[in-house]
């Protein structure tokens, strides 16, 4: 018997639309663990971030922080990035919430980072 790729795709197709949802009502508790279950992963991403972020949410004055900006990429990454070009108490950041004092800081933040 050939592997014929429309007949794959069929089955496939066939699969998600039924049993899928069947295996969802009947075991619920497994596809969730399966679904979100713990994965190795190469590099850092950030997420951990931003589960503080919606567990443990911090608020900055916006008198003294007036330019504040949540991203969605590696949090690490552009925190580095942050120290590596703002000298001093002018930005600050929690998980992936940031947060600047100066006008011109905010703006280089938001065309490299949002």
């Amino acid at each position: 018997m050939n592997y014929d790729p429309k007949i794959a795709a069929s089955v496939t197709a066939t699969a998600q639309k039924i049993l899928i949802p069947m295996i969802r009502k009947v075991m619920p508790n497994l596809i969730t663990q399966q679904i979100t279950g713990v994965q190795p992963m190469s590099s850092p991403s950030g997420h951990m971030h931003s589960l503080m972020d919606l567990y443990f949410p911090k608020t900055y004055n916006k008198k003294y922080w007036p330019y504040q900006y949540v991203i969605t990429q590696n949090s690490r990454e552009a925190e580095r990035w942050c120290w590596e070009r703002f000298k001093g108490r002018n930005w600050n950041s929690y998980g992936s919430k940031f947060v600047f004092k100066r006008e011109k800081d905010a703006v280089l933040f938001v065309l490299r980072w949002v």
